[in-house]
């Protein structure tokens, strides 16, 4: 092999160095492309998660509302089941006063209406346990329980109680503006004013456990 021939085979300074440089640039090229894929996977990651955290965020202000608009419509639907159950209470609860009142009038000035006064009265008296008292009874059995029922009602308290009972009888309505001549029952105060008990049938029949009066207003208006 000539000389010349020998001197072209070994590379000369300047293609050695632009093949460096060329080797170098591929090698920063892929460095920087590398670095470029992690960031956007990075940024696509961090956006994945962002939109995932907003999408749960508004599921779970929707399932809020949804909760919130479920409980108030509940609320609401409570509120008028109650109502209605207590328009029918009350609308039974009157007709079967009226058919208490309806009963009570044909024995209005019988033993059976005596007795009645009498029990309602002492346990108007013993639950009060005040010695002076004012009775309220209506206007139109007012003479009948100064005459049958007083006696006995004094009797009865003396006995038990080794007390004198004071009384003063006075007409219901006047009383009580909210009761009436037909009402059925007793009205029982302490003469100051401080005490009361409502024996009414009606009071009595409102302060009834809400089972027995149901029984009692399907017996009442069978």
């Amino acid at each position: 092999m000539s000389n010349s021939e020998q001197l072209a085979e070994v590379p000369q300074p300047a293609a050695v160095f632009e093949q460096q440089i060329s080797q170098e640039a591929d090698r920063e090229r892929a460095s920087i492309l590398e670095r470029a894929r992690r960031t956007a996977e990075e940024i696509r990651n961090k956006a994945s998660q962002q939109v995932q955290q907003s999408l749960d965020a508004a599921l779970q202000k929707a399932r809020k509302q949804a909760d919130v608009q479920r409980e108030h419509l509940l609320s609401k639907t409570r509120l008028e089941i109650r109502r209605e159950r207590l328009l029918v209470q009350e609308s039974v609860f009157l007709k079967a006063l009226a058919k208490v009142h309806e009963h009570f009038e044909t024995k209005r000035g019988s033993e059976q209406h005596k007795d009645l006064l009498v029990g309602l009265t002492l346990e108007a008296v013993y639950a009060l346990r005040d010695s002076d008292i004012q009775i309220g009874i209506a206007a139109r059995d007012r003479e009948f329980f100064e005459v049958r029922c007083l006696p006995e009602i004094l009797r009865r308290v003396q006995k038990s109680r080794m007390d004198t009972l004071n009384v003063v009888v006075e007409n219901l309505e006047s009383v009580d503006a909210r009761l009436s001549e037909d009402t059925i029952g007793v009205l029982v105060r302490s003469r100051d004013g401080r005490l009361e008990y409502d024996n009414t049938v009606g009071a009595r029949m409102r302060r009834m456990d809400e089972t027995l009066r149901a029984i009692a207003f399907e017996v009442l208006l069978a």
